[in-house]
């Protein structure tokens, strides 16, 4: 069931049009890590891409323009792609905030639906 996931979401993802993606960053800092982190806008989604191999799991949580925390979920060791699903969420900036072993990563994105 995970592998079938995974590759709905590989598929949405190629299948959305990077011309409208509003937010695209890499993150290389404490966490000794790459990360892209963008939101499509087609499928609705904020995604966290690592680039090469992730050699731990990191906590990845959501937190809104207000400080309120929204939504956490893990990038695991050897895995390459996490995700927050936005169809419920307002336009506005939202924090995305990396936790690793070695330290912590904060990134902006801005939700902007049409």
């Amino acid at each position: 069931m995970k592998k079938l996931i995974s590759i709905f979401i590989f598929i949405m993802i190629n299948n959305t049009n990077y011309a409208q993606t509003i937010t695209g960053s890499t993150i290389k800092d404490s966490i000794k890590n790459e990360v892209k982190i963008f939101y499509a806008e087609k499928s609705e989604l904020i995604v966290i891409q690592s680039i090469g191999l992730n050699k731990e799991n990191l906590t990845i949580q959501l937190i809104d323009q207000n400080g309120k925390f929204i939504q956490e979920t893990i990038l695991y060791q050897g895995s390459t792609l996490a995700y927050f699903d936005t169809q419920a969420f307002y336009n506005g900036d939202y924090t995305v905030k990396i936790i690793g072993s070695t330290g912590t990563s904060i990134e902006n994105v801005t939700i902007k639906k049409k």
